[in-house]
């Protein structure tokens, strides 16, 4: 289990501005059930959606760990992967995810997924 803050959607009542998204955690309850909040930002998309800020980054998480890690981080409440081509673990992110979004725990629409292109490749 990853330690530290979590995020979530704000689609709690508890929480009513929908222009942010709510993380919850703490350094000694890395389930998510403490009482501390931080509000992280969210920008809204041309598409329309609300992405939250905060990513969670890929940088040097291959294989194993990388899988483990995406697992987490989504349990965790993650809903932003930031990810570059460069770290060669897109692929690993993209089944993570999909086996997340197969077990229910998390929809497509609620999944930002941000890359970057090393300059060769545009």
């Amino acid at each position: 289990m990853i330690r530290g803050q979590c995020l979530i959607t704000n689609k709690d009542d508890q929480y009513n501005d929908p222009d942010v998204a709510v993380i919850l955690g703490s350094d000694k309850n890395p389930t998510c059930e403490s009482q501390s909040v931080l509000m992280a930002p969210k920008i809204k998309l041309s598409s329309g959606y609300d992405m939250p800020i905060l990513g969670f980054g890929t940088y040097n998480l291959n294989g194993y760990q990388c899988l483990t890690a995406i697992h987490s981080a989504v349990e965790s409440g993650y809903r932003h992967f930031d990810t570059a081509f460069n770290h060669e673990n897109e692929r690993q992110i993209g089944e993570a995810l999909r086996t997340q979004i197969q077990m229910g725990n998390v929809s497509r629409e609620n999944i930002f997924l941000t890359t970057k292109l090393w300059n060769i490749h545009h």
